[in-house]
């Protein structure tokens, strides 16, 4: 069988730092997606899947359980933290919040799905198979730059216990340059289809600058005598020029 992926708009995403965890909506149940798919319960069942970079199965960062409550398909995992590939996919999801993306590659099961109708459109039905098993052998979940799903999103994420400041602001310069480079991206591909983007990604990169502003803010009333941050303050101010231009189209 070859696999499919699945892509869906993220919601609900929660990461814990500490431990280097995530817990995701991956799919909601009974609504149509994007690909003209419902998802119907018992389609997922619990499975152990991994964490792949991209749905490259060569590039495992991580792994979960994905398992239905209620409405919702939901994964529950780590990321490798050990690994400098781990921890950066990690830092990349977190950093995106609201603009991160998920998805899944699957193998559909014999009898895993069927044709009909919902609320007057064709569409396929993701079903469990005839005895009640998943109908479906999810391989992976992935961050992605474009998602297909309904009502999904990031839950939680934790990591800076024991981190030295400079560390965290290391950490924190390098997560904004990612999110700014994203939300080009992401404009970009609205801006070809004639849409902007949405008001809630807009205020939480407002939310982004304002916080660059206080940071620079600091900056400035830094002692006479401190030591040279003229490099720092170099990079603060690019993420932040950056923000601008994105902010401005």
């Amino acid at each position: 069988m070859d696999i499919e992926h699945k892509t869906m708009h993220p919601m609900d995403v929660k990461f814990d730092d500490e431990a280097g965890t995530v817990k995701a909506v991956f799919a909601t149940l009974n609504v149509k997606d994007s690909d003209n798919d419902v998802t119907l319960p018992g389609f997922f069942g619990k499975q152990e899947v991994a964490i792949a970079e991209s749905h490259n199965r060569e590039k495992i960062v991580g792994k979960g359980t994905i398992y239905e409550d209620g409405g919702s398909a939901i994964f529950e995992g780590k990321y490798f933290l050990e690994t400098i590939q781990g921890r950066e996919s990690f830092l990349t999801a977190k950093a995106m919040g609201d603009l991160q993306e998920w998805s899944y590659g699957y193998y559909l099961q014999p009898g895993g799905y069927k044709m009909g109708q919902h609320e007057g459109e064709n569409v396929r039905f993701l079903q469990p198979k005839a005895d009640g098993t998943p109908g479906v052998e999810v391989a992976e979940v992935s961050t992605v730059l474009v998602g297909a799903g309904v009502g999904t999103h990031t839950a939680s994420i934790k990591s800076t216990d024991g981190m030295r400041f400079v560390e965290q602001a290391v950490q924190v310069a390098q997560a904004a340059e990612l999110l700014f480079a994203r939300a080009s991206e992401i404009q970009e591909l609205r801006a070809a289809k004639n849409k902007t983007m949405g008001d809630e990604a807009v205020a939480r990169l407002l939310d982004v600058k304002a916080r660059l502003e206080a940071v620079a803010a600091m900056l400035g009333d830094l002692h006479p005598t401190a030591p040279d941050y003229s490099v720092q303050l170099h990079s603060a101010q690019s993420v932040y020029a950056e923000s601008q231009r994105i902010l401005e189209r």
